[in-house]
């Protein structure tokens, strides 16, 4: 019984739909984290490679800081990367296309308005609101007979 392998649904490389320049100039991975820091996201690259003495692939996975120019990307972006100038200590690759984009919010980043979530307290009606409602009802209706 052979085990369902997702590497083929994760890795676009693998299916040929995406091709790369080779010896590591430019990687595929998919964002892990963004928005910590400024203009930087955390991208998961992963490998395979075939062990011979235990006769099949093994996977390995490495965590990069890449460079986001525009602040686009989100967590769940599958993403080529390419190597470039180092630019920090740990930042030495840039964001080149995003090859499957993740679901984004309507409105962009800056627009946002957060609202304070609301108490389950304030939905339990009030017995002494309920009661006042119902008089004032009371009176409108006994007013508008009167009429």
């Amino acid at each position: 019984m052979s085990k369902i392998n997702l590497w083929n649904t994760i890795s676009l490389t693998l299916t040929g739909n995406v091709k790369l320049l080779d010896s590591g100039r430019e990687l595929f991975g998919t964002v892990i984290k963004h928005g910590v820091n400024d203009k930087t996201v955390t991208v998961r690259v992963s490998s395979r490679h075939y062990n011979q003495k235990y006769k099949k692939y093994l996977y390995n996975h490495k965590h990069k800081q890449v460079h986001d120019e525009l602040n686009y990307c989100v967590t769940g972006d599958k993403v080529i990367i390419a190597n470039c100038q180092q630019l920090t200590n740990t930042k030495a690759y840039y964001v080149k296309t995003i090859v499957k984009p993740f679901l984004r919010p309507m409105t962009p980043k800056g627009d946002q308005k957060v609202e304070a979530p609301v108490a389950a307290t304030d939905n339990i009606p009030d017995k002494s609101t309920d009661k006042k409602v119902e008089e004032k009802v009371e009176h409108e209706k006994v007013a508008k007979t009167a009429d």
